[in-house]
């Protein structure tokens, strides 16, 4: 399943029940879909850094007509917005996390030469990285 806007977190903590999901990933869905449509193999190694529940202000508000997150219009609502500080903090921490063990994840995977080989500690069959 895919979606054309962000998700918050009751349409996240919503999506993770109805489909007994561990994460909910918002690009990968679409991707595969496309892939599947014209019989190109397809596999997604992400790691998440906000939970079904994170609590983030509305990000919609944030993309632009083509898709791209506009970051300079986030930064300044979020600097005018204290309420924000701890949640923004928490996701910048995040994702400095998920980013170094998704290097790690991809630096085995391209060592081994094989997706589909036994996945390192910390990966699911998914390829969702616990963090």
């Amino acid at each position: 399943m895919s979606a054309s806007t962000i998700a918050g977190p009751e349409e996240k903590t919503n999506l993770a029940t109805q489909y007994q999901a561990d994460v909910i990933d918002m690009e990968a869905g679409f991707v595969a879909e496309v892939a599947a449509a014209h019989d190109v193999p397809f596999a997604a190694v992400k790691a998440i850094s906000d939970e079904h529940d994170f609590p983030l202000p509305d990000l919609g508000r944030f993309v632009a007509s083509d898709g791209r997150f506009r970051t300079n219009r986030f930064v300044v609502y979020s600097m005018l917005h204290p309420m924000t500080w701890p949640a923004v903090c928490r996701l910048a921490r995040n994702t400095t996390k998920a980013s170094r063990e998704l290097s790690r994840v991809l630096r085995v995977l391209l060592t081994t030469g094989a997706l589909g080989a036994a996945l390192p500690s910390g990966v699911s069959s998914s390829g969702a990285v616990n963090i």
